[in-house]
């Protein structure tokens, strides 16, 4: 509702640590592999093999241990580290449950990733592009100063 032709106000939002956690994966792969983690454990809550990631799996390691702030994300998610003597681990614990909106925050954060990421290689191809430009003019007055 409108009143005298004013539009409701959005009010602005604090980022939590979970939004804060996310911004630091830029990641796509990671974050595919963070919101599939996640897409399991909401889907189905009781299965104990969704509440438990191995830190020691050579795909884990890749795509979560070996990526800046994947670990922490999932720490601000609700996993906890368990350290045992066979291996490393994280884990969901008793009475906390992977939701949708948690999936959705994922995915709009992989949504985000991936924007920034062509972002980032269009202004690469754009620098490109005007170096070689400015190599060609370069050359090209070079050339026009050797037969003057």
């Amino acid at each position: 509702m409108v009143y005298a032709g004013y539009v409701p106000a959005k009010m602005p939002t604090v980022a939590t640590e979970l939004d804060r956690a996310l911004a630091a994966v830029t990641n796509e792969s990671s974050l595919e592999i963070i919101g599939k983690l996640c897409y399991n454990a909401a889907c189905s809550p009781k299965e104990d093999k969704f509440r438990r990631i191995k830190l020691t799996n050579k795909n884990v390691q890749a795509a979560i241990v070996e990526v800046p702030g994947a670990v922490e994300c999932l720490l601000a998610l609700g996993w906890v580290r368990e350290e045992s003597a066979e291996d490393d681990a994280l884990v969901l614990p008793a009475g906390v449950y992977m939701t949708m909106a948690h999936h959705r925050l994922i995915e709009a954060q992989k949504h985000t990733a991936r924007k920034e990421n062509l972002v980032a290689q269009a202004d690469k191809v754009r620098r490109g592009q005007q170096a070689a430009a400015a190599a060609s003019a370069a050359a090209a007055a070079a050339l026009a100063a050797g037969s003057a």
